[in-house]
C-alpha cells in the first residue's frame, strides 16, 4: 500500500477539499466524518454485545478495517472518478492516526452520552454535506 508517514510541510490541520495535502495531515475535514463511524459502530454493536469495552474494541478493529479497505488501490480509483476527488491518492499513516482518534472519540463519547453523541454526528455530518465531507456523500455517494 506504499503509505507515506507525514509529508512535508507538516501541519496538524488540512483544510483543503481536494489539495496536495488532503489527507495527508493528522487531521483534515474529512476527519470529522470518523466520528460519526464511531457513534455508528457503537449502536450497531451495541444491538449484539453489553460491555462498552468490548464495543469500543471492536469498534477499533472496524475502523482500522474501514481504514485499510479505503486506502487500496480500488477504492482510491473509486474516489479518483468523481471529479471532486481528482488529487486524492489515499491517506498517510499520520492521517489513517487521526481517523482512527476521531472514531474513537465517536466510540467513547457513545458509550458514555449516546444521545449527545448522536446529535453531535447529527449536526456533523449536517455541516459537512456542503463540501461533500459528510460520510453519506463520502462513502454512498462518492463509492456507489
Amino acid at each position: 500500500m506504499g503509505l507515506i508517514f507525514w509529508p512535508r510541510p507538516r501541519k496538524i490541520i488540512d483544510y483543503e477539499l481536494d489539495g496536495p495535502l488532503t489527507s495527508q495531515q493528522p487531521l483534515d475535514i474529512y476527519s470529522l466524518s470518523h466520528y460519526s463511524h464511531g457513534v455508528i459502530f457503537f449502536l450497531l454493536l451495541g444491538l449484539f454485545i453489553k460491555s462498552k469495552t468490548h464495543i469500543i474494541v471492536l469498534g477499533l478493529i472496524l475502523e482500522v478495517f474501514w481504514e485499510w479497505i479505503e486506502n487500496t488501490s480500488f477504492i482510491i480509483d473509486k474516489y479518483r472518478s468523481n471529479s471532486r476527488y481528482k488529487t486524492y491518492h489515499g491517506d498517510s499513516l499520520i492521517n489513517i492516526f487521526g481517523d482512527i482518534l476521531f472514531a474513537l472519540i465517536g466510540l467513547v463519547s457513545t458509550a458514555y452520552y449516546p444521545v449527545a453523541s448522536i446529535y453531535i454526528a447529527l449536526m456533523l455530518e449536517l455541516l459537512l454535506i456542503p463540501f461533500d465531507a459528510s460520510l453519506l456523500s463520502l462513502s454512498l455517494g462518492s463509492l456507489l
